[in-house]
C-alpha cells in the first residue's frame, strides 16, 4: 500500500512540474503555420492513475485540454477531431468537438461555440469510453477564411485508454 502512495506522489509532483512549465515552454518549440503572422503550437500528455479506481471501473475518462495564448482573430475556430475504437474493434464514426469559435461544415450542423479567446484561455473537452479502447485525435484551427470542413491540425496523436488519460495541446496566435 505504502508502494502505491509513493507511486500517486511521484505521479502528482510531475504533473504539477509539467503543467507549470508548459507556458515556459511552450514559448521555446513548436510547429510554426503561416498565414496571419506565426502561430506555434505544442502538447504535452498527462496518464491520471488511480489503482483502485481503475480495478473498480469499466470505464475510463479520456480528456482534453487546449490552451490559447496570443489574440484570436475573429472568426476562428478550434476543434478537436477524433475516432475510438472499442476493445472488441468496434470503431466510432469520426467524432468532432468544437472547443470555441463557429466551427463550418458541408457536412453536418454544428452549434457554434462563443468566439475563441486567447490570452492563456483554457478549453477542456472529456468523453468516457470502454477501458481498453484506443482513440486517435488532432486538435484542429478553422480559420476565417478556410472552407467548410477544412482545418489544419497542428497537433495529433494516438493511444490506448487503459486509464483515466490527458492530453494537453497549447496554441500561441502571433507570435
Amino acid at each position: 500500500m505504502t508502494r502505491h502512495f509513493h507511486h500517486l506522489a511521484m505521479m502528482i509532483a510531475l504533473c504539477a512540474i509539467l503543467l507549470a512549465a508548459a507556458p515556459a515552454a511552450a514559448a521555446g518549440k513548436g510547429a510554426a503555420f503561416g498565414g496571419n503572422g506565426r502561430a506555434v503550437a505544442g502538447s504535452t500528455k498527462i496518464a491520471i492513475v488511480d489503482d483502485a479506481q481503475m480495478a473498480a471501473t469499466a470505464t475510463v475518462t479520456q480528456t482534453f485540454r487546449l490552451t490559447l495564448y496570443g489574440s484570436a482573430p475573429r472568426g476562428d475556430a478550434m476543434i478537436l477531431r477524433y475516432r475510438t475504437t472499442t476493445p472488441n474493434g468496434t470503431v466510432s464514426a469520426p467524432q468532432i468537438h468544437v472547443f470555441c469559435g463557429d466551427f463550418r461544415s458541408a457536412i453536418r450542423e454544428y452549434a457554434a461555440k462563443p468566439a475563441c479567446k486567447g490570452g492563456g484561455t483554457v478549453y477542456f473537452r472529456s468523453l468516457s469510453v470502454a477501458k481498453g479502447s484506443s482513440i486517435s485525435f488532432s486538435f484542429e484551427r478553422q480559420r476565417a477564411t478556410d472552407a467548410k470542413d477544412r482545418s489544419t491540425s497542428f497537433y495529433r496523436d494516438a493511444h490506448r485508454l487503459d486509464y483515466n488519460w490527458l492530453d494537453y495541446a497549447w496554441y500561441r496566435y502571433g507570435a
